[in-house]
């Protein structure tokens, strides 16, 4: 079945692209720009109407002109903005108010008019220097701070990754650790000479980077070096952003607005060629069982349609069979232990679905007790009087998503080829996880 581009949302106003898409609330939102030269004010927040059109839920803050990137954090959405090729200027984090605003939470830090990534590790929100190449901290009230330097011209990319902090430059394909805990950064890879990494992502437990210059796609070996794992395709430049999506990589780029998918060893393959006339796929996101990308120079949000369905075949409307797991009975999969589970075709677990039945009560436990560790995959369950702890173990075919809310209580869990574990067994009776899809 052939993929392609589908148009869900056109143009809004004088905003020429979207820069950034995220998933907050289980709605699609996008921030804009306008450019050099338009004189149009840019950086407000849309929020998707889920079938055609864009709807904006905050103008421009001051004469801000591009909302670079978002992120969630403590259940908010933060936006920074960068000075856009030559516009005014940028380097600001802003707090959308959740209603029609945005609201400025941090100015300029000094010497740095872009911050040009953000990202959540540790319980901080962290952004990525565009002219100092440093990384920022924000204080959580009112400013930036400076963390540590890279000694390069920009950070461009940012991920957490197996407890540390990772960011990509924007020279040189140079890769960075840092350490939250020393407050230092090492440079774990600049291996091969592209122009920088401007987007990172984590598959299967390995560090992937794609690349602006000649739309390379890296793998970190994990010590001290790149391997190059998918080279330039149909004169693409710049990988711009990934998504993951049924275990395989897909990335967005220019200057043909593409998207690809990466083959798991050594190549792309071109999966949507350029739509209306739509240069730049910046942004890139799963969402809702799909792939969407935002565009420059339309400001507009497609589709892709003909991917394979990501939910198992098996699941009929949107639910399968309540699974169990009973003190009094041994599973009989090999491998797993009493009070295990494993996950094979299980696609998404609502967290209020989940049940937790005790010993002393039958309290079924709702997601406002239910939180989740995403460094140690422990879902904690905490009560007054019932400590419940289970761990997710990996187990063949890793794919792995969660979506917490700003206080790490858990909202949705989606995994396959993983063991759950009740780590505390004797405190419950028996739990009950139910898939939706």
């Amino acid at each position: 079945m052939p993929t392609f581009w589908t148009q869900v949302a056109p143009q809004l106003g004088v905003q020429i692209h979207i820069r950034d898409i995220i998933e907050y609330n289980n709605k699609l939102y996008g921030c804009t720009g306008t450019g050099i030269g338009t004189g149009n004010p840019g950086a407000c927040l849309y929020e998707w109407n889920g079938s055609n059109a864009w709807v904006q839920v905050a103008p421009t803050p001051g004469i801000q002109t591009t909302m670079w990137c978002l992120c969630v954090y403590n259940n908010k959405i933060y936006g920074a903005t960068a000075f856009e090729f030559g516009a005014i200027f940028g380097g600001l984090l802003y707090e959308w108010n959740g209603v029609n605003a945005w609201v400025q939470v941090a100015p300029i830090f000094p010497g740095d008019i872009n911050v040009c990534a953000l990202c959540v590790h540790n319980g901080k929100l962290y952004g990525g220097g565009g002219n100092s190449g440093g990384l920022l901290r924000w204080n959580d009230v009112n400013a930036w701070a400076w963390m540590v330097g890279t000694g390069e011209s920009a950070i461009m990319s940012l991920c957490s990754f197996n407890g540390k902090l990772y960011a990509g430059t924007a020279n040189f394909a140079k890769l960075f650790e840092y350490d939250d805990v020393t407050n230092t950064m090492t440079l774990v890879a600049n291996n091969i000479v592209q122009s920088g990494i401007w987007s990172l992502i984590v598959l299967n437990g390995k560090l992937y980077g794609g690349t602006n210059g000649n739309g390379l796609l890296l793998e970190w070996n994990g010590v001290n070096a790149w391997t190059q794992v998918a080279n330039q395709l149909n004169g693409q430049t710049i990988i711009w952003d990934m998504a993951v999506y049924k275990n395989q990589i897909y990335a967005s780029t220019s200057t043909g607005g593409r998207a690809f998918k990466w083959n798991g060893a050594n190549a792309w393959s071109e999966i949507c060629t350029s739509k209306n006339a739509q240069t730049y796929i910046y942004g890139l996101l799963n969402y809702n069982h799909n792939i969407f990308g935002s565009t420059r120079p339309g400001g507009r949000l497609f589709r892709i349609d003909g991917l394979p369905p990501e939910l198992p075949s098996k699941i009929t409307n949107y639910q399968i069979a309540t699974q169990q797991i009973n003190p009094q009975n041994l599973l009989s999969i090999n491998e797993l232990a009493r009070f295990e589970m494993f996950i094979d075709d299980l696609t998404e677990i609502i967290a209020y679905k989940m049940q937790i039945i005790a010993n002393s009560a039958s309290d079924d436990y709702s997601d406002d007790f239910i939180k989740f560790d995403f460094y140690t995959k422990h879902i904690l369950i905490t009560t007054w009087d019932n400590p419940i702890d289970i761990i997710l173990t990996r187990h063949g075919q890793e794919n792995f998503y969660i979506n917490v809310n700003g206080f790490g209580f858990l909202k949705k869990l989606a995994v396959r080829g993983y063991k759950i574990k009740n780590t505390n067994p004797g405190m419950v009776a028996r739990y009950q996880i139910i898939a939706m899809g």
